[in-house]
């Protein structure tokens, strides 16, 4: 029981952090539209690390989620 509890809790954590990152990508494309070209080139670089880590946990994700 504490085996499977442990992998669900470990399974949310990371459903937790990919939902994070998509959100974190999302705030960056947002600003990707100002006027200001630093915030561009800031959010321009947060959406790169955004991409890199959803796809990781995407991986880790699918991962996690085939059958034992």
């Amino acid at each position: 029981r504490s085996k499977e509890y442990a992998e669900l809790t470990d399974l949310v954590s990371k459903f937790r952090q990919y939902q994070q990152a998509v959100s974190d990508l999302e705030a960056a494309q947002q600003l990707l539209k100002d006027p200001d070209q630093e915030l561009r080139a800031l959010a321009e670089e947060e959406v790169k690390q955004a991409k890199i880590e959803i796809e990781a946990l995407e991986e880790a994700l699918q991962i996690a989620l085939l059958p034992k």
